[in-house]
This record gives C-alpha cells, sequence and structure tokens, in this order.
C-alpha cells in the first residue's frame, strides 16, 4: 500500500476516504492496452451450508479423480 500511496493521488485519497463496501452486484469496466476494452457483470453466490460440497467439487474437478462424496450420498 504504501507504494501505491506514494504513486497514486487517486489510490491515495480512496484509501484516506476508507471507502470500503460490500457489493452484491453490479458491473467492472477495464481497459486492457492489448485486450480493449471490457466490461464484466458479477453477482454475489451466496450459499451458506453448501460450501463443503462445493469444496468437494472443486478438488474433483482440479484432479480430474473421484474422491469420496462427504455428503454421504444424502439430499440428492
Amino acid at each position: 500500500m504504501d507504494e501505491l500511496s506514494t504513486i497514486s493521488d487517486e489510490f491515495r485519497t480512496w484509501w484516506a476516504a476508507h471507502n470500503v463496501r460490500i457489493h452484491h452486484g453490479g458491473v467492472k469496466r477495464f481497459h486492457h492496452p492489448e485486450a480493449g476494452f471490457l466490461e464484466l457483470t458479477y453477482q454475489l453466490l451466496d450459499l451458506p451450508g453448501y460450501e463443503e460440497r462445493l469444496k468437494f467439487l472443486a478438488s474433483w474437478a482440479a484432479t480430474g479423480l473421484e474422491a469420496a462424496d462427504p455428503a454421504g450420498d444424502r439430499e440428492r
């Protein structure tokens, strides 16, 4: 943060304002020097109670191997 504060007046102003919020959805716009203009829409996906199952799916997809089902075949 120190480096950003020394090279960016804009960042220094934002940081001093403590303007930090949780955003549940919106649009982010970027301009990349090679790819050009990008507009990305996002939305918060809150799935309380399903975190372990999502971790299971992520690990399964990452390895490509079958893993033991932590849910024990319930609620299918």
